[in-house]
């Protein structure tokens, strides 16, 4: 005698273990858009850090990495690329996406850059809050504060709770 399908007792029994395997399984996967934007920041952070330094580099080849405010021209080129500085890294004030651009590859259409206090801004992803106060710890960013003396670096802090 062929056996030529299931039985009904075999298709609940598979039905079942689909079944675990999903409630097992959806809630790692469930979380890939908060881990996408970590991921994100993480990468924007990294270029804060190493933009900062290369901008630093050039401060002292011209002898302002001591300063407490200078311009540093930063450009490859001919055209000057201006980047104020603070103690020799970029500094803070009046921080826009086309003034980071000047030192970190960064796509102004997926970022929004907002001051967050004296010294401080916030580089976001486009739909998170624009405007991130100095103390916040519960929007998804990553926080860019001055140098403080001359014997210092900027301080880069990737806030995660909220993503």
């Amino acid at each position: 005698m062929k056996q030529r399908g299931f039985t009904l007792i075999e298709l609940i029994i598979v039905i079942v273990i689909l079944g675990i395997l999903a409630v097992t399984a959806a809630p790692r996967f469930m979380d890939m858009q908060g881990d996408a934007k970590i991921s994100t920041l993480a990468g924007v952070k990294a270029s804060l850090e190493s933009g900062a330094t290369l901008v630093y580099a050039k401060a002292a080849l011209k002898g302002k990495q001591r300063a407490a405010t200078a311009t540093v021209d930063v450009s490859q080129s001919s055209t000057a690329n201006n980047v104020n500085t603070v103690y020799g890294y970029p500094s803070a004030a009046s921080m826009s996406v086309s003034e980071l651009q000047k030192w970190v590859d960064i796509d102004g259409a997926d970022f929004v850059v907002a001051t967050a206090g004296t010294g401080k801004f916030t580089v976001s992803l486009t739909g998170q809050a624009a405007y991130v106060a100095a103390t916040a710890t519960t929007h998804c960013h990553v926080l860019y504060t001055n140098a403080a003396n001359a014997n210092s670096s900027p301080v880069v802090v990737l806030q995660t709770t909220g993503c």
